[in-house]
C-alpha cells in the first residue's frame, strides 16, 4: 500500500478556481511607490485569478492542509502539503472550508475567494513550492507531473529533521517552508 504522500505526488493537479481570467501572472515584477517618494520592488510568485467574492477554490492536488488560518499579509489562507516539499497555497479568501491537518483530493472545495489581508480587489492568489523554491503554478498542470519517476525517486525526498510533515511552518514565509 502506498502512503498518502506517495499517492498525492502521482496527481492529478487541476486549477484552484473555473475562471480563466487571470489578474497577475508568476514572476511579474512589481514596483511601490510610497508616499515619501521611496520605491520597493518584489516578484509575484503565483498566479492571481480574478474573481467575484464567494467564488469556489477548489484542491488542486490532492494533499494535507498544513494551514488553514488568517494571517497579516495573505488574509484567510489555505497550505496543501502534496509530497514532502511540494506545497500548493491559496490567499485572500473569504472562507476557508477545511482545517488544518485534514486530507483533501483534488477538486475538494477548500475555501470560497474574497479580498483579505494585502488585497487590491476580489481575487485567489495560487502559489506552489518544491523545496521552499517558488515555482510557476500551472507547471503542476502540464501532464504528466511527476507521474514517471524512477523507482527510488521518491526515496529521495522523503523528510528528514525539521521539514517533517507536521512541522509549524515558519510565519514570515506566507506560510511555505522557507
Amino acid at each position: 500500500m502506498t502512503s498518502p504522500q506517495t499517492r498525492a505526488f502521482l496527481g492529478p493537479f487541476r486549477q484552484p478556481v473555473e475562471s480563466r481570467r487571470c489578474t497577475s501572472v508568476f514572476g511579474q515584477a512589481r514596483v511601490f511607490v510610497y508616499t515619501d517618494g521611496t520605491r520597493s520592488a518584489q516578484y509575484h510568485w503565483g498566479k492571481d485569478f480574478g474573481v467575484p467574492v464567494g467564488t469556489a477554490v477548489y484542491a488542486a492536488g490532492t494533499g494535507r492542509v498544513v494551514l488553514a488560518e488568517q494571517r497579516t499579509t495573505t488574509g484567510w489562507s489555505v497550505v496543501l502539503e502534496h509530497a514532502p516539499g511540494l506545497y500548493t497555497a491559496y490567499y485572500h479568501l473569504n472562507e476557508l472550508l477545511v482545517k488544518k491537518d485534514t486530507y483533501v483530493s483534488t477538486g475538494t472545495l477548500i475555501a470560497r475567494s474574497g479580498t483579505t489581508g494585502f488585497s487590491t480587489g476580489p481575487h485567489v492568489h495560487w502559489e506552489a513550492r518544491i523545496n521552499s523554491t517558488p515555482i510557476d503554478p500551472e507547471c503542476l498542470l502540464a501532464p504528466p507531473f511527476l507521474t514517471h519517476l524512477p523507482k527510488n525517486a521518491l526515496r529521495k525526498l522523503q523528510p528528514t529533521g525539521e521539514t517533517q510533515p507536521g512541522t509549524p511552518l515558519p510565519k514570515d514565509t506566507n506560510g511555505l517552508p522557507g
